[in-house]
C-alpha cells in the first residue's frame, strides 16, 4: 500500500514439456489454456450425416500446446456408426484436425482421443440429433432398427402364415436411418402380395406408426412397401421390406385344377360346395377330346386357395360322365398335391370332375365344366327304328332293331362317330347304303350333315334278318353294319312250287332261281310248296290244303296237305323219261295257283358240293326229306380237334340233290376257313382243284386259339371256282387247340393278347412315370402266340429292360417261374424315353420275348441339380451327371445350369420354382435366388477364393441349390485358381493368411508384440486381386515404420512366396511395407497393421533433461535440447531404465542416485524407479555449463550402466549483490556457504596499490551481468 505499482517487462512462458497429455475440442468448445479444464463452453449438437471438426493438441499438464508433439494419434467415438475419415494421423506443431460423420441418434455420445504415452482424452457428452428425413423404413417382425448401421435394421424377418394379420412398424429416417420425429407425411403401405387386403393411409406420429398386414398368398416371399402420399416437411422415399416367408394356413378344401386353367393362391376363399372359378385366375379349361387322356391336379389348400405342402390326404375323384375311364384314381396327395389321368368317353357336351377326400376331413371340390369334344372320326354307325345313340358306351347305342315288313319302307339314321361312337358334326363323307337283302334297291348315296344324315330302306325279302351296312365311300371311315333286322311277310296272296334245282329266292321277279333238271325215271324228288306274299315271301300264318297235280299220268302224287307254316313239301317219283308240269292248288280257291314248267325226266346229276373235315365221315342218300335225317345233311361224325399250325386233309366231293357222289363232275373247286388270322401266314386260302371222279383233297391249316376273344372254332367253306352251279358248303366248326410252347411273349400296360396275328397284342401302351411302379404279363406261347397254360416246366423267367439306369436303382425285378404258362412282374424304370422290356427263358428254352415300345415320362419335381462347366446332365443315372468339372479362374464369370429334376434326375419341364443358389466360398458374392423356366435356368456364378494357405494356388469349392422343399444338390467339387498377380501381401507372426477376404485385406488377426531388438520373421506373398497366392517371382523390398530398424535385404520371391528377417528397435506401433521392385508390371505394396514393439531386456540408465523428450532407437535415444536453468530454481529431471535402444523396461525398478557436476547444488535421495521411470528435483546454484548423472546404487544384480546427461547451461538469478574479491581471494561461483569464494586475502603493503574486483551476483555469487555502478569504500579511516 502506497508504492507505485511497477510492470516488468514482457517475457515468455513455455509449455511444461515434460508433464503432457491430451486434449480433444468439439464444436462449440473453446481452448482455454491454463484453466482447469483446458477450455470453456458446451459442445455443440451435431447432425447425422454432417461432417463435423475435432481438434486434438498435445498440452502440458495446464492445457498449454505443446507444439514440438508429432506423436500419432487415434480417435474413437462412441457413436458404433460414425466414420472418422483420416484416422491415425500424427500431430503437427503439436495439433491436428479429425474430420467425424456421426451416424447414429443417441441420449450422448462422446469423443476419444489416444496416443502411445498418453492418457487417453474423453471430451464431454454431446448430443447427435437426426439430420432432415429423407426416406421411409419398414420393419417386419423378426427385424429391429439400427440407426446408423448401412441398413439401419438388424434381424431376420419371420415367416408368416397365410390369413393370419401382424404387424409392421414404418419410421420416417434420415440418410442414416434415424427416425426424424418431425417428419409424420401421410404414408400408403403396399404389398407384393396381389391378394392381401391392404391397410389404409395413416399419419406418422413423432417419426413412427405401425400398420397390420395380412398376406394371403402362401408357398413364398413378399415385400411390403411405404410409400409417402404427402404431407410432411419434403417428400420422401419409398421404403421396401425384406422378402417375407408367408406359409400356407391348415389345409381345409381341395382345389381341382383343369388343363388350360391356373391356379389363383390367395384369392377369396369362397363358400361350400367350392366349384368353378374358385381359388382360380383362369377357370376357362381347355376343351378336351374324346378318348384322349388328360391330367388334372388335385391340391390341398388353405382357406385362401394356397398348396399346404405339409398334408397327404387321399382323394378320390368321380366324373358327371358315366363312360368316363378314371382307373386312375384313390391317391393319396404328396406334398399337398397330385394328379389324375382322366379319359373322357361322352362327347359334344360339358362335363365336371369332382374331388373327394375319402376321409372326409377336406371339403369337396367340383371343377369347371370342360367342353369334351369327339375325336377323330373313325367309323360309321346306323340307327334303325327301336335304336337310339349312346355316345361314350361300349356299342354306341342301345335298344334292339324293331321289326319290318316286307315292301314297307322305313328310315334309318347314319352317324360319323370316333372311337367312342360320339358324332363328328365337322365332317361330311359320302355314304353308301349296302342291303344284305340283295332283292332290295338300296338308296342313294347321301352326304352327311353335320355328321349325320337319314335314309329310307325298303326290304323286300321276309322270313329272315337282314343287315344294313353303311360305307364311307371314300375308305376313311370305318364301315358299319347293322344287327341283324327280322322282316316279316305280307299277306299272303299265291302259291310257289320248286321243284329240283330250283332255289328258293323270296324278294326276287319270280320268287326263285336256278333251271328244271332232268330226273332220273324211278327215283323220287321232291318238290316244295309255298303261301307267299306278293314278293313271293312266305307267309306261315297262311296254311291252305294244297292239291298236287302232274302231266305225268304214272307218278304217284302225293296226297293233299295243309301247309305248315305257309310251306310243306311233297314227295313225286315220276316214271317216265319226259317232259311233266307239276300244279299246286289252294283246294279253297284264295290263293292263286302255280304250276311248274316242264321238268325232264333223266338220269340224277350233280346239284351240289359236300365239305368233310376228320372225324366227319360221307352219307350218301341222307336228304332233307328222308325219314330221320337231321342238319347236316349228307354227312356224319364230328370234328376232331385240330393243332394250330398243324396242316389236316379236307375232302370235298360234287354230289346231287340226295348228296350222292357224282363221278362225272370235274369241276373246279376252292375251300377257305373262318380263321381270321391263317391268311397272315400264307396258309389260306389253298390254290383251286379240278374233281377227280367227282372229289378233291385239300390240305388245310389253322392258327388261331383265343376262346375269350376272336374265337377258336372255327368252319371250312367249299365253293365252285369255274362258275358252276353246284351249290356251296360249309363244314362243323372245328375246335382249335395251342401248339406246343416255343417263345415268350411280353404285355404292356394297356396291351392285350392278339392270339394268331403277327404280333400277337394289341391295344395302346400306356405312358408311364419315372420310379413308379408298373406291372407286365409274360405269357408262354405257341409260334402263332396262341396261349400255352400248361408248359412242362414252366420257365424261369428273367426280365431285362433297355432303361440303362434302372437296375442302378435296384429295380431288378426278382427272376420268377410262370405259373400256368403266365405271371405278372413288377416294373420300375427311371429314365424318360422310349424303352423295351425283355423276357428270358433262363434255361434258353424259349424264344425271349419283346414288349413294344413303352414311354416313360419324367416324375413329380422332387431335387435340384447343379451343372458346372464341362458337365452333362445323365437322367436316370445314380448321380444325374458326368464328366468332371472344368477349373476355374478366380474372378472370371462362369455359367452354372441349375435344373429341377424328379426323383431319378429327369428334368421337369413343367416345373419353374425358385432355386436359392450358394457357394462355399466364404467371400464371393452368392447369386442368391433365381427362378428356373421349363425346369432348367443358367447361373452366373464368380467364385474369388483360389488358395487354401501359404504355398497353395488352388481351392476347392461346390455351388449348391435348394429351395421349395425339393432335394438340395450340393455340385462336384471345383477347383478355383488364381488370377494374374496384382498385389502382395504381407503377413505378419500372429496374423492368418485367409485367401479371398478382400474386405480384411486377405488376412485375419493382429500382429504379435515383438520385442524390441529381437529378430522375427515376416510372410509376403504374391497376389492375384481376392488376395490368391499366385506363383509370381517378383523382387520385393521391405521398410518400416522404425527409422532405426534393420531391414533385410531386397529378396525375388519363389513361387509368390518369401521369408523377411526384421529387426525393429523403436518400442510402440510401427507398420511393415513390401513393395515390388520392379517398374514396369508392379505389384501394389501391401502395408500391415501396426505391430506393437515392445521394450527389450534392460541394460542401461537414461537422463532426460527439462527441453528432452525419448527418442526410443535412436543413436542417442532422445531429441531435443535441454532447456536452461536457473540457479536456485528446482528443476525435475526424468530417469529411465532402458534396453540398448533406450526403449523403456517398466519391469525393472532399480535404485537410482542422481547426482550433478554442480558442487553446490542441493541433490535428491536415491530412490527406486517405478514401472522403469522415476523423476528426480534438483535445484543447481553455479551457473556454468552443467551435467547429471544417474547411477544404479543398489546392490542387486542386474547391474544397469549409469548415464550422463546432455551438457545444459545454468544461468544466475536475479542481481542480488555485490561480491569484493581481494588479492589471496578465488571467486567461487555457487559456493554461497563460503561466501561466493575462497582462500584469504593476502597481506598488502600501506601505500602500494592492490586490485580488488567487484563482483554483480545472484544469491549464489553468480556473475550477473549488469551496468550498475559501484562505489568502493574501505575500513580505512585514512585511505
Amino acid at each position: 500500500s502506497g508504492y507505485t505499482s511497477n510492470t516488468s517487462s514482457q517475457f515468455e512462458v513455455k509449455p511444461d514439456t515434460a508433464d503432457y497429455k491430451l486434449i480433444a475440442l468439439l464444436p462449440g468448445m473453446k481452448y482455454d489454456p491454463g484453466s482447469d479444464t483446458g477450455f470453456t463452453d458446451s459442445p455443440d449438437y451435431q447432425v447425422t450425416g454432417e461432417t463435423f471438426t475435432v481438434n486434438v493438441k498435445a498440452v502440458d499438464r495446464h492445457w498449454n500446446l505443446i507444439n514440438t508433439r508429432t506423436d500419432q494419434v487415434t480417435l474413437s467415438c462412441s457413436d458404433p456408426n460414425a466414420d472418422i475419415l483420416v484416422n491415425p494421423q500424427f500431430l503437427a506443431f503439436g495439433e491436428k484436425n479429425f474430420e467425424i460423420v456421426p451416424k447414429t441418434v443417441g441420449s450422448t455420445w462422446t469423443v476419444t482421443a489416444q496416443a502411445s504415452g498418453y492418457d487417453s482424452y474423453t471430451t464431454p457428452e454431446f448430443q447427435i440429433v437426426p439430420s432432415t428425413a429423407v426416406k421411409l423404413q419398414v420393419l417386419v417382425p423378426g427385424e429391429e432398427a439400427a440407426p446408423g448401421t448401412d441398413s439401419g435394421k438388424i434381424g431376420t424377418p419371420s415367416n408368416q402364415t397365410a390369413g393370419e394379420s401382424f404387424t409392421i412398424t414404418v419410421n420416417c429416417v434420415d440418410e442414416n436411418w434415424n427416425v426424424n420425429p418431425l417428419d409424420n407425411p401421410l404414408v400408403e403401405v403396399t404389398t407384393s402380395d396381389p391378394d392381401d387386403t391392404e391397410p389404409g393411409m395413416k399419419y406418422l406420429s413423432n417419426g413412427t406408426t405401425t400398420f397390420i398386414i395380412t398376406f394371403k398368398t402362401a408357398n413364398q416371399s413378399w415385400t411390403i412397401t411405404a410409400t409417402d402420399q404427402g404431407g410432411g416437411r419434403s417428400s420422401y422415399a419409398s421404403g421396401t421390406s425384406a422378402p417375407v416367408y408367408v406359409g400356407p394356413n391348415t389345409p381345409v378344401k381341395l382345389l381341382v385344377l383343369l388343363p388350360g386353367e391356373t391356379a389363383d393362391p390367395g384369392s377369396a376363399p369362397g363358400s361350400a360346395p367350392f366349384s368353378g372359378s374358385e381359388g382360380k385366375s383362369d377357370w376357362t379349361p381347355d376343351n378336351q377330346t374324346a378318348g384322349v387322356p388328360f391330367t388334372i391336379t388335385v391340391q390341398a389348400v388353405d382357406n385362401w386357395w394356397n398348396v399346404n405342402t405339409g398334408t397327404s390326404p387321399t382323394v378320390q375323384i368321380t366324373s358327371t360322365d358315366s363312360n368316363a375311364d378314371l382307373s386312375d384314381n384313390n391317391k393319396q396327395l404328396t406334398n399337398g398335391a397330385t394328379t389324375f389321368v382322366v379319359i373322357m368317353k361322352t362327347a359334344n357336351m360339358n362335363h365336371t370332375i369332382t374331388a373327394t377326400n375319402t376321409d372326409g376331413s377336406l371339403s369337396d371340390y367340383e371343377s369347371s365344366s370342360v367342353y369334351i369334344q369327339p375325336n377323330t372320326p373313325t367309323k360309321l354307325r346306323i340307327i334303325v327304328p327301336g335304336q337310339s345313340r349312346a355316345p361314350g358306351t361300349a356299342g354306341g347305342k342301345t335298344g334292339s332293331p324293331d321289326s319290318q315288313t316286307a315292301g314297307v319302307s322305313f328310315t334309318v339314321s347314319v352317324d360319323a362317330c370316333d372311337d367312342w361312337w360320339n358324332t363328328n358334326a365337322s365332317t361330311s363323307p359320302t355314304v353308301s347304303i349296302t342291303l344284305e337283302d340283295s332283292n332290295s334297291t338300296p338308296p342313294a348315296n347321301q352326304m352327311l350333315t353335320n355328321g349325320t344324315t337319314a335314309f329310307v330302306v325298303t326290304f323286300k325279302t321276309a322270313n329272315t334278318s337282314w343287315t344294313i351296312t353303311a360305307s364311307d365311300i371314300s375308305g376313311t371311315l370305318f364301315s358299319t353294319t347293322t344287327a341283324k333286322i327280322i322282316v316279316n311277310p305280307a299277306p299272303a296272296t299265291k302259291l310257289l312250287v320248286l321243284v329240283p334245282n330250283e332255289s328258293y329266292e323270296p324278294g326276287t321277279s319270280t320268287g326263285k332261281s336256278g333251271s328244271v333238271i332232268n330226273q332220273t325215271a324211278g327215283e323220287s324228288f321232291t318238290i316244295t310248296v309255298y303261301a307267299t306274299d306278293d314278293n313271293w315271301n312266305v307267309n306261315t300264318s297262311a296254311n291252305p290244303t294244297v292239291q298236287i297235280t302232274t302231266q305225268d299220268p304214272y307218278d304217284i302224287e302225293p296226297a293233299n296237305k295243309s301247309l305248315v307254316n305257309g310251306t310243306t313239301t311233297f314227295v313225286i317219283t315220276l316214271v317216265r323219261a319226259w317232259s311233266s308240269k307239276i300244279t299246286a292248288q289252294d283246294t279253297s280257291a284264295a290263293l292263286e295257283s302255280y304250276t311248274t314248267p316242264s321238268i325232264k325226266v333223266d338220269t340224277n346229276t350233280a346239284t351240289k358240293l359236300l365239305v368233310l373235315v376228320p372225324g366227319v365221315s360221307h352219307e350218301p342218300g341222307e336228304w332233307s326229306g328222308a325219314p330221320g335225317a337231321s342238319a347236316p345233311y349228307g354227312r356224319t361224325g364230328s370234328p376232331s380237334v385240330q393243332t394250330a399250325g398243324i396242316s389236316f386233309n379236307v375232302t370235298v366231293m360234287a354230289v346231287d340233290n340226295w348228296w350222292n357222289r357224282n363221278y362225272s363232275n370235274t369241276n373246279i373247286v376252292k375251300i377257305w376257313t373262318e380263321d381270321p388270322y391263317d391268311d397272315l401266314y400264307g396258309f389260306d386260302p389253298p390254290a383251286p382243284q379240278g374233281l377227280s371222279n367227282g372229289m378233291a383233297v385239300f390240305s388245310a391249316t389253322l392258327v388261331t386259339n383265343d376262346p375269350t376273344g376272336v374265337g377258336n372254332q372255327w368252319k371250312i367253306y367249299v365253293s365252285t371256282n369255274d362258275g358252276s352251279n353246284l351249290s356251296s358248303d360249309e363244314s362243323q366248326a372245328i375246335t382249335v387247340q395251342s401248339g406246343s410252347p416255343t417263345k415268350l411273349q411280353v404285355l404292356l400296360p394297356g396291351e392285350d393278347t392278339a392270339p394268331g396275328t403277327i404280333s400277337g397284342r394289341e391295344g395302346t401302351v400306356s405312358t408311364q412315370v419315372a420310379g413308379v411302379e408298373f406291372t407286365i404279363t409274360v405269357n408262354s406261347v405257341d409260334d402263332y402266340w396262341n396261349f400255352v397254360s400248361n408248359p412242362s416246366p414252366n420257365p424261369l423267367v428273367d426280365i431285362e429292360t433297355s432303361d440303362p439306369y434302372d437296375e442302378d436303382w435296384g429295380y431288378d425285378p426278382v427272376n420268377q417261374q410262370l405259373s400256368n404258362g403266365t405271371r405278372n412282374f413288377e416294373i420300375t424304370m427311371v429314365t424318360e424315353g422310349d424303352w423295351e422290356i425283355y423276357a428270358y427263358d433262363t434255361d434258353y428254352t424259349y424264344e425271349a420275348g419283346t414288349s413294344s415300345v413303352l414311354h416313360v415320362k419324367y416324375g413329380n419335381a422332387a431335387r435340384w441339380q447343379v451343372l458346372l462347366p464341362t458337365q452333362t446332365a445323365v437322367p436316370g443315372s445314380l448321380t444325374g451327371k458326368a464328366y468332371e468339372p472344368k477349373t476355374q479362374t478366380a474372378g472370371i464369370e462362369f455359367t452354372i445350369t441349375v435344373n429341377v429334376c424328379d426323383y431319378y434326375w429327369n428334368v421337369v419341364p413343367t416345373e419353374s420354382p425358385n432355386a436359392t443358389i450358394t457357394t462355399s466360398d466364404l467371400y464371393d458374392t452368392d447369386p442368391g435366388t433365381k427362378q428356373l423356366t421349363n425346369g432348367t435356368t443358367a447361373v452366373a456364378v464368380t467364385m474369388i477364393t483360389a488358395s487354401q494357405g501359404i504355398n497353395s494356388y488352388t481351392s476347392t469349392q461346390t455351388v449348391t441349390v435348394s429351395g421349395e422343399g425339393y432335394l438340395s444338390d450340393k455340385s462336384s467339387v471345383l477347383t478355383v485358381k488364381s488370377y494374374t498377380p496384382q498385389k502382395l501381401l504381407l503377413l505378419c507372426p500372429g496374423q492368418n493368411y485367409v485367401p479371398g477376404d478382400v474386405a480384411n485385406k486377405g488376412l485375419s488377426g493382429d500382429p504379435d508384440s515383438q520385442p524390441a531388438g529381437e529378430t522375427f520373421t515376416i510372410t509376403v506373398l504374391a497376389c492375384d486381386q481376392f488376395y490368391n497366392q499366385t506363383k509370381a517371382t517378383p523382387t520385393v523390398t521391405i521398410w518400416t515404420s522404425d527409422l532405426y530398424d534393420d531391414e533385410p535385404a531386397d529378396q525375388m520371391l519363389v513361387d509368390g512366396f518369401g521369408t523377411f528377417d526384421i529387426t525393429m528397435k523403436t518400442k510402440g506401433p510401427q507398420v511393415i511395407t513390401s513393395s515390388d521392385t520392379a517398374t514396369v508390371d508392379r505389384l501394389q505394396y501391401y502395408t500391415s497393421k501396426p505391430v506393437t514393439i515392445g521394450y527389450g531386456e534392460a541394460v542401461k540408465l537414461q537422463v532426460l533433461l527439462p527441453g528432452e523428450e525419448s527418442a526410443p532407437g535412436t543413436e542417442s535415444g532422445k531429441v531435443g535440447i535441454p532447456d536452461n536453468w536457473t540457479a536456485g530454481v528446482q528443476n525435475k529431471v526424468t530417469v529411465n531404465c532402458v534396453d540398448k535402444y533406450w526403449n523403456v523396461n517398466p519391469e525393472v525398478s532399480p535404485v537410482v542416485q542422481v547426482t550433478s557436476s554442480d558442487e553446490f547444488d542441493t541433490e535428491p535421495s536415491s530412490a527406486a524407479l517405478v514401472n522403469g521411470t522415476g523423476e528426480f528435483w534438483l535445484t543447481l546454484v553455479t551457473a556454468g555449463t552443467q551435467t547429471i548423472l544417474a547411477t544404479d546404487v543398489d546392490e542387486t544384480p542386474p547391474y544397469y550402466t549409469a548415464n550422463l546427461s546432455s551438457t545444459f547451461t545454468v544461468l544466475p538469478t536475479t542481481l542480488d549483490r555485490l561480491l569484493v574479491v581481494l588479492p589471496g581471494e578465488t571467486y567461487d561461483p555457487g559456493n554461497f556457504n563460503a561466501g561466493g569464494k575462497t582462500g584469504s586475502p593476502s597481506q598488502q603493503t600501506a601505500g602500494v596499490v592492490f586490485t580488488a574486483n567487484v563482483y554483480a551476483t545472484d544469491q549464489y555469487y553468480n556473475k550477473v551481468s549488469t551496468d550498475c555502478s559501484v562505489y568502493l569504500t574501505t575500513e580505512d579511516p585514512y585511505d
